[in-house]
């Protein structure tokens, strides 16, 4: 990608359309949908910056190349990354990219644990009630759905 298309890129994609959609949805409330709309523009703005963008079997690596960036604006993001490895989770990879990109794309949910989603749109801070989803519930062949 030249310069000239890579500053178009940054203005009319990611200035432009990513921004828009993000900040809507934040304002309708529809947080699960901002994480992975969030995670998903991880993946192509790192894929912006590898090169690589939409490249078969680039996915990871273009997310972590986003990830990286982010660790080195923030440490939040390092911080984060360092406490998921820490965990006692029966996970082989406990990675960003596997635990919350593929949990959340894949599965709807963060591998190795529970997830906390809000259940009253009408109450943002969550002082009503929340719905804490166990991994295992949906994950057991015993589950009774009735």
């Amino acid at each position: 990608m030249s310069g000239d298309d890579r500053t178009e890129f940054l203005q009319r994609v990611i200035r432009g359309v990513m921004y828009h959609e993000i900040s809507t949805a934040i304002r309708c409330l529809l947080r699960p949908l901002v994480a992975l709309a969030l995670l998903d523009y991880s993946e192509i703005v790192g894929g912006w910056k590898t090169i690589h963008l939409g490249d078969q079997n680039w996915s990871r690596r273009n997310f972590d190349a986003f990830f990286e960036v982010m660790k080195r604006v923030n440490l939040l993001y390092a911080n984060f990354e360092k406490e998921l490895e820490t965990k006692r989770m029966h996970l082989k990879d406990r990675s960003v990219y596997s635990v919350v990109r593929c949990g959340l794309v894949h599965e709807y949910l963060i591998k190795g644990g529970k997830t906390l989603i809000q259940s009253d749109p009408s109450d943002p801070d969550g002082r009503v009630k929340a719905l804490v989803l166990h991994r295992a519930a949906f994950t057991s062949r015993t589950t009774d759905w009735s």
